[in-house]
């Protein structure tokens, strides 16, 4: 049963009426002849004259317990509700608990609410023992809200549900989820570092780049220094390796490093007669690859360089020079091999005397 009670001023009189009608409770307008109406149910009562929830209403605290692996404790009725707090206390061990909404207390959702303690976002507990927290998370149309234990190893993990009164959810804060990984990470001071781009102004500070070319980069310097050629047909030649300057270690077929690029960048070399009486000669060197074992004087040909002394005594050739600005690049794979090659057609036993031939290479692996 509700009553409504209204009183108008019509004219000369004034009229007033009290309805106990359970199906007239609403609100009563009477008219200046005297009769009076009920219209309704008004907005803030239901059917059956009890009032509804509003924004800003006050709910009441559900609290509860977790002394179980399937523990639960459940919010219900906060359709009005705008932000739901979840607080977790008490002594307990190795307690995890999972945040959960539902339009029908049957079927339940994950659902994320972010720790007062740091803001971040989560939609479970964590593992936790002894800890006193808390999470907020809005509710908009929020039905039921549930905190479901899935880890529980002994003592009493004290829960409470609170339902907040806000008609809307306050902004709090906005972060990346997640911590730092283990170690050390360095952040620097990005304000204080950051470049001043000004027209036609060096500024003093700027952010550094680094090619993928340049990263775990190993100079490479292959030599032949005076090797005697003596060869009338196509023989490899014997390379002497420094990487970064360290010790040198010799080669005939290189396996280029598995995994690693190997980025040629220029060759030289050059050509001096070896005696008194030399005679006009040539000298040829190539560059050579293979991709499936050692390199031979049959393997794919990559380079040739060519040079000619004449007969004349002490003699030297022009030094023979070749850049590869973007330079002359292989992948290693474990079996891929590169090697060098040399012959000098002009050369006859005892009628020429050798020629001294050096050689350069440079280049790095990344």
């Amino acid at each position: 049963m509700a009553k409504t009670t209204a009183t108008a001023v019509g004219g000369d009189s004034i009229h007033t009426r009290t309805t106990s009608d359970a199906t007239e409770s609403g609100v009563a307008v009477i008219g200046e002849d005297g009769t009076d109406n009920v219209v309704g149910p008004h907005p803030s009562f239901g059917a059956n004259g009890r009032a509804l929830p509003v924004a800003g209403v006050s709910y009441p605290t559900q609290s509860g317990t977790i002394t179980t692996t399937t523990s639960t404790v459940t919010l219900s009725n906060i359709g009005a509700a705008g932000n739901v707090t979840i607080y977790m206390w008490g002594t307990y061990a190795a307690v995890n608990a999972t945040f959960e909404i539902s339009p029908d207390n049957t079927n339940w959702f994950s659902v994320s609410a972010t720790r007062e303690d740091s803001a971040i976002t989560e939609s479970t507990t964590g593992l936790l023992t002894n800890t006193a927290r808390a999470w907020t998370m809005g509710a908009p149309g929020f039905s039921y809200v549930r905190v479901r234990a899935t880890a529980w190893t002994s003592g009493t993990a004290n829960v409470a549900i609170v339902a907040g009164s806000y008609p809307f959810e306050p902004l709090v804060a906005a972060v990346v989820n997640g911590s730092l990984p283990a170690g050390t990470n360095s952040i620097g001071q990005v304000t204080a570092n950051a470049p001043t781009i000004t027209k036609g102004t060096q500024g003093s500070t700027g952010y550094s780049t680094q090619d993928l070319k340049d990263s775990g980069r190993v100079t490479i310097a292959w030599t032949v220094n005076q090797f005697v050629t003596t060869q009338t047909a196509e023989a490899l030649l014997t390379v002497t390796e420094s990487r970064d300057g360290a010790a040198t270690t010799t080669f005939t077929s290189k396996t280029i490093t598995n995994g690693k690029r190997l980025r040629l960048q220029s060759i030289s070399f050059i050509v001096a007669a070896g005696g008194s009486a030399p005679a006009i000669s040539r000298v040829t060197i190539r560059i050579r690859v293979n991709t499936a074992g050692a390199t031979t004087t049959s393997s794919p040909v990559q380079f040739i360089g060519a040079q000619g002394i004449t007969a004349a005594a002490k003699a030297m050739g022009p030094t023979f020079v070749q850049d590869w600005p973007d330079g002359l690049e292989f992948l290693g794979d474990g079996t891929k091999t590169i090697g060098v090659t040399i012959d000098s057609l002009d050369w006859v036993t005892g009628t020429n005397t050798p020629q001294l031939w050096s050689l350069t290479i440079t280049g790095f692996e990344y």
